[in-house]
């Protein structure tokens, strides 16, 4: 019950360590995709960032946390994945 509190099993605790970022609930998309950004995506109704390590042809790297249960790694969103809803970054200046 508690493991959300282990960086490992928190999406937005890994994204917090990478990035300066607002409360989970103000993660909206604001920005096309950036190296350094964040990708956010909703599995039906439960709200999921990576941190954005690269960009392809085919989509953005990822490097998260908890999209399998308490595991790190990375992986490719292809930018048709039905799951993804945008991208945030923090704003310039």
């Amino acid at each position: 019950g508690n493991d959300y509190l282990y960086v490992v099993c928190n999406c937005y605790a890994l994204v917090k360590t990478r990035v300066k970022v607002p409360k989970m609930a103000l993660l909206e998309p604001n920005s096309p995709p950036v190296v350094g950004g964040i990708a956010i995506q909703d599995f039906k109704g439960v709200k999921h960032v990576s941190y954005i390590k690269k960009l392809t042809e085919k989509g953005v790297i990822v490097f998260e946390a908890n999209y399998e249960p308490c595991k790190t790694g990375e992986r490719l969103i292809e930018w048709n994945d039905p799951f993804l809803k945008g991208f945030w970054a923090a704003p310039s200046g």
